[in-house]
């Protein structure tokens, strides 16, 4: 419809002008950045596992 493709432009203009603050472009929080890649040998002793506390501090970096 008319709407949705006015919405659309809307939405694209405005992303393309607006100029928003990055939000934890050097404290990556996934795990994939957190462990090497490819873990040593190939295998890992255990199974990696994220608790709260650790989220918590890489948030607060």
């Amino acid at each position: 419809s008319m709407n949705s493709m006015l919405f659309l432009i809307f939405i694209i203009f405005e992303s393309l002008i607006s100029k928003r603050l990055i939000l934890f472009k050097f404290h990556q929080s996934s795990l994939e950045w957190l462990n090497n890649y490819p873990p040593y040998d190939h295998s890992l002793i255990e199974i990696p596992l994220i608790s709260k506390n650790k989220i918590k501090n890489i948030f607060n970096k």
